[in-house]
């Protein structure tokens, strides 16, 4: 049950990704990779961490400003590839919170 309620508060940190608007989006962009930088998962929690690591990893090659992406093409993305990155995270999250909840009723 612990497991099921850790998974949940990361969908909605990542769903809240999702919902803000530059430039409190890039702030929020920062502290989520900041905290999963830090962050030690227990053995349940490995699967999960992997998710997160890979989505804060990715939101490295995030980058609001035109202009900037257009000095490296191909470096970074824009809103639309931050998008896709984000939902692919919570399509993985979800399966594994499915996943999760099959366990519980089992």
């Amino acid at each position: 049950m612990e497991q099921l309620k850790k998974i949940q508060d990361a969908k909605n940190l990542v769903l809240k990704l999702l919902t803000l608007s530059n430039p409190d989006r890039s702030r929020m962009i920062s502290m989520f990779q900041k905290f999963i930088s830090k962050y030690q998962p227990s053995k349940p929690e490995e699967e999960l961490c992997e998710i997160l690591d890979g989505l804060a990893m990715d939101l490295d090659y995030y980058e609001p400003n035109p202009e900037w992406r257009q000095e490296c093409p191909g470096c970074y993305y824009d809103e639309e590839g931050l998008i896709t990155n984000i939902q692919e995270a919570l399509q993985a999250i979800e399966a594994l919170e499915n996943k999760n909840e099959q366990k519980d009723k089992d």
